[in-house]
C-alpha cells in the first residue's frame, strides 16, 4: 500500500472508501456469525453500535491462538483497555453465540483461556481473507495510478 502523503482531502477519499469497505465486511461478518443469538437483538442493532468492539476481541484472542499463546481474562482486559464487567458480559455473549470457548487452564485453575471456537476460527480466518483481499485490491488500484 502506497502511504504517501495526501496533498488534498480529495486524496483522502480512496483511504476512506477501503476503511468503509473493511468495516462492511466485518460488520456482516459479526451479523451474519453471531447475530442470531441474544447478543445482538432484533435486527443487528446491538452488533452494530459494538461491532469495533467484538472485531477487537476476536482479532486479539486469534491472535494469541496464532502466536501459540494463552489468553486470559485479565490479559485480555488490560490489552483491550476494556473492564472486566464489560468484558465478562462480551466474552459470555460470545461464548453462548458459539464463537468462543472459556476452559480452566491446566497450570492454574483460576484462570480461564480463552479461545475462538473451531468453527468459528475457520469462518474467522474466511472474514480475514476478505479483509486481505479487499487491501489487495485497494494496493492494486493505487499502484495502478502510478
Amino acid at each position: 500500500m502506497n502511504l504517501k502523503q495526501p496533498g488534498n482531502v480529495i486524496d483522502y477519499l480512496p483511504y476512506i472508501d477501503l476503511s468503509i469497505r473493511l468495516q462492511e465486511i466485518r460488520r456482516k461478518f459479526l451479523i451474519d456469525e453471531i447475530g442470531s443469538s441474544d447478543f445482538v437483538g432484533n435486527g443487528g442493532s446491538h452488533i452494530r453500535q459494538n461491532a469495533g468492539l467484538v472485531w477487537d476481541v476476536l482479532c486479539k484472542i486469534r491472535r494469541e491462538e496464532l502466536l501459540e499463546k494463552d489468553l486470559d481474562l485479565k490479559s485480555l482486559s488490560i490489552d483491550l483497555g476494556i473492564k472486566h464487567p464489560t468484558l465478562i458480559r462480551l466474552l459470555e455473549r460470545l461464548e453462548a453465540s458459539g464463537a468462543v470457548n472459556r476452559t480452566r487452564s491446566s497450570r492454574d485453575n483460576r484462570r480461564a483461556i480463552i479461545r475462538l471456537n473451531d468453527t468459528f476460527r475457520i469462518k474467522f480466518d474466511k472474514c480475514m481473507s476478505e479483509n486481505i483481499t479487499a487491501c489487495d485490491d485497494f494496493d492494486a488500484g493505487d499502484q495502478s495510478e502510478n
